[in-house]
């Protein structure tokens, strides 16, 4: 609100070593001077990011940073007289050794993921350097250690002074060795002896279970937010006293809160209901009272959005999870309604599933019901079962794809309670999803092929060969240790037959809708082209310039046009009148007469 411009700054994502931008914008969180009276920020302008000032009072915006390659964070100094930041020059030194490679050749090694680029990927691991700037003089000198640990602080809002007076918060493994792990939180610091928080509020999966949590120095009290309830669908905050070692619960909520600060007596957090998005709030930490500070759509509580109701239920393993249905606005009782299932979170805002490109309410409002469901927690949670490593327990779930078949009766035994409900025809019922959704509806169309008769897949293909091949050595080594069977040998056909269209291309029936990225595309034509080979109806789109999520606005437009016309289609048996659409329905038409003569 207060400086615009610049160019989009993607979240950094590390795969294997490399970086492999997905797609997300970065958070570039607002770094308030100590004075309350200048924000500092990044700000990217012809491929370089700099940290920038500008006072809060409307003035103009300035560069404080003249680095040569991107400054990757930036925070204050204690007095406000400078910036702390961090960049990685070592960038500068592989771009110029990349530029002399390139004359001779690359050798192909582990830095290739050919399936998103033809050129080697940067180093993910680089060596940080953190300078110090003086705001008034521009003049730069490396930072202090005090510094460092300022910039590196996780909770900034921990007391100022000497780290090493305030107490701290820890997580510590109840029973290393064993997965799924289980940790406790503990005090730690401020001279004295390590204190285990022993309440049941602070135990738990660490991120599955316990999220966030803060120390209050002044009434001496831990927060802790976790998730709880069935299939983790709830999100409690809880507080818990060292002086007489009890707990209790502040809230529970189905919404979503993060991002949240702890100042005096109140938690500032980010906020989203299944029917509202992001939202500033404060919480009360004494009652839990939640009040709206700051609503950047205010006009969105004006739309009509149709019901929505929460659904839990298990898969075939016991594994809870939950889905929230969405009924049209106009929804008169006693009508059976065709059904979209949109992967794999639920959790807040119902906006498009997880890459949003499935817009749950613009469905509604054209006559679908939607099914936003939450994906069942992984293969290693089920049966109380323990593995000695994370690696041991996922190579469990990669054998005979069993993650994959408790994935599918989830998604299968949630579309059956929407049905339950007595709300949905059981003879129109489409999927959709990006990732780790697109596999499950591929796996779904391949192994119950009479669940769905109509898919929308935002990303293809976990098949064989463009993972293991396409994805380059690296990930192949990796897949294989994982616990993937191979893609050579007599047995690779069999194999990987459940979650290849390639392979299993004539079990599919119904009609499929790719909309890929251009730097993933590649893995889908093996796909594409068996099941154009067996006649099946498929159409595909490529989008230029776009990342495993896809980020530009213009192609999000696009994608949701087009997926509510695919659905309207096969579902409604409706068509959009506009003239310009009139080659797309020619198109999916013929589709359809291609079924049905075949």
């Amino acid at each position: 609100m207060i400086d615009s411009g610049g160019d989009v700054i993607f979240a950094p994502s590390i795969f294997r070593n490399l970086v492999q931008p997905s797609g997300p914008w970065a958070t570039n969180q607002p770094q308030w001077s100590p004075d309350g009276r200048t924000i500092a920020y990044l700000k990217r302008i012809d491929g370089v990011t700099q940290a920038w000032l500008v006072p809060i009072d409307g003035g103009s915006s300035r560069p404080a940073t003249r680095s040569p390659v991107d400054v990757e964070a930036v925070a204050w100094a204690a007095d406000g007289r400078g910036l702390i930041f961090r960049s990685s020059p070592g960038r500068l030194r592989e771009r110029q050794e990349f530029e002399r490679e390139k004359l001779s050749g690359f050798r192909y090694n582990d830095r290739f993921v050919p399936g998103r680029s033809n050129e080697p990927l940067p180093t993910g691991s680089m060596q940080a350097e953190y300078s110090f700037i003086d705001v008034q003089s521009a003049e730069v000198r490396s930072a202090r250690r005090e510094e460092i640990a300022r910039l590196n602080a996780v909770d900034l809002s921990r007391p100022e002074g000497s780290p090493s007076l305030a107490r701290m918060v820890s997580v510590r493994s109840e029973r290393p060795g064993e997965w799924p792990d289980i940790s406790r939180l503990w005090l730690t610091g401020g001279g004295r002896e390590p204190l285990p928080c022993k309440a049941d509020a602070c135990a738990g999966q660490y991120y599955r279970d316990l999220f966030a949590f803060w120390w209050r120095e002044a009434p001496q009290e831990l927060l802790i937010l976790r998730r709880e309830g069935p299939g983790r669908s709830l999100t409690a905050l809880y507080r818990w006293s060292p002086r007489d070692g009890r707990s209790s619960r502040i809230f529970s909520t189905e919404d979503l809160i993060a991002g949240c600060r702890s100042l005096n007596e109140a938690l500032f957090c980010v906020r989203e209901t299944s029917t509202s998005p992001q939202h500033i709030v404060k919480i009360d930490i004494a009652t839990g009272q939640i009040d709206t500070l700051f609503d950047p759509n205010p006009e969105f509580s004006s739309l009509r959005k149709g019901k929505v109701t929460r659904l839990h239920w298990r898969n075939d393993l016991g594994l809870e999870t939950f889905g929230d249905l969405v009924l049209p606005p106009e929804y008169k009782p006693g009508k059976k309604l065709p059904l979209i299932v949109v992967q794999y979170r639920s959790r807040g805002f119902l906006r498009g599933g997880v890459g949003d490109e499935y817009p749950i309410f613009p469905f509604a409002a054209h006559g679908h019901a939607v099914l936003s469901v939450e994906r069942s927690p992984f293969y290693d949670e089920a049966g109380g079962k323990k593995w000695p490593s994370y690696e041991d327990a996922e190579r469990a779930g990669n054998a005979n794809w069993n993650d994959r078949w408790s994935s599918l009766s989830s998604v299968r035994n949630g579309v059956m309670a929407a049905i339950a409900t007595g709300f949905i025809d059981p003879a129109r019922i489409g999927i959709t999803g990006l990732s780790d959704g697109a596999t499950t509806a591929r796996f779904a169309l391949i192994n119950d092929p009479d669940l769905f008769v109509a898919a929308s897949v935002s990303s293809c293909c976990a098949d064989g060969d463009p993972l293991m091949i396409y994805g380059g050595p690296a990930i192949a080594r990796e897949r294989l240790d994982m616990g993937f069977p191979s893609v050579f040998g007599a047995k690779a056909t069999e194999a990987w037959a459940p979650v290849s269209l390639r392979i299993s291309a004539a079990k599919v029936r119904a009609p499929i809708l790719m909309q890929l990225a251009d730097r993933e595309f590649i893995g889908g034509l093996e796909a594409y082209t068996s099941l154009k080979a067996h006649k099946k109806p498929v159409d595909m789109y490529v989008f230029d310039g776009e990342y495993h999520i896809k980020w530009q606005p213009a192609h999000r437009l696009a994608i949701y046009n087009r997926n509510i016309d695919w659905f309207d289609f096969w579902l409604l048996d409706r068509r959009d009148s506009n003239p310009a659409k009139a080659e797309q329905y020619r198109m999916w038409e013929a589709l359809d007469e291609q079924r049905g003569s075949h």
